[in-house]
């Protein structure tokens, strides 16, 4: 799987726009069967971290202090010319994320259509479970 090789890139950063609780492993995924947990190496972001209040689109310096603030990535990591790939439950509210990222200026977003439905359904992916203490 191509997601697969994207956890091993050092340019590559993984959001995953599911709840926390989902990301985690705690809460239940809503399609039977699939497994709980994330992407080894991603960042919990759930969507509505990308909106604001009014349920609009957050705008370039807003979703910089998501990233660097709420996400607690690391600035040096981070530059409008880092790759970034939005992962959700199934490949739908990933785009709000992206559409946020791509209008703040990053170039290089990317959806996983497949999403968790696809990744966490297979048997021998690596999954991780738990929060996140990836820093880059």
């Amino acid at each position: 799987l191509q997601m697969q090789k994207e956890d091993h890139q050092p340019r590559s950063l993984i959001l995953d726009q599911r709840s926390h609780g989902r990301f985690c492993g705690t809460a239940p995924e809503p399609r039977a069967g699939l497994r709980g947990g994330h992407i080894p190496g991603s960042r919990s972001a759930c969507f509505t971290n990308f909106l604001r209040a009014d349920g609009t689109l957050m705008d370039g310096e807003e979703v910089r202090s998501v990233l660097l603030n709420s996400l607690k990535i690391e600035p040096s990591s981070l530059d409008s010319a880092q790759k970034i790939v939005c992962s959700c439950g199934s490949g739908v509210t990933a785009c709000i994320a992206a559409a946020a990222l791509f209008n703040a200026g990053w170039k290089s977003v990317a959806i996983y259509d497949g999403s968790w439905s696809e990744y966490g359904a297979q048997p021998n992916t690596p999954i991780a479970t738990g929060a996140s203490t990836d820093s880059s």
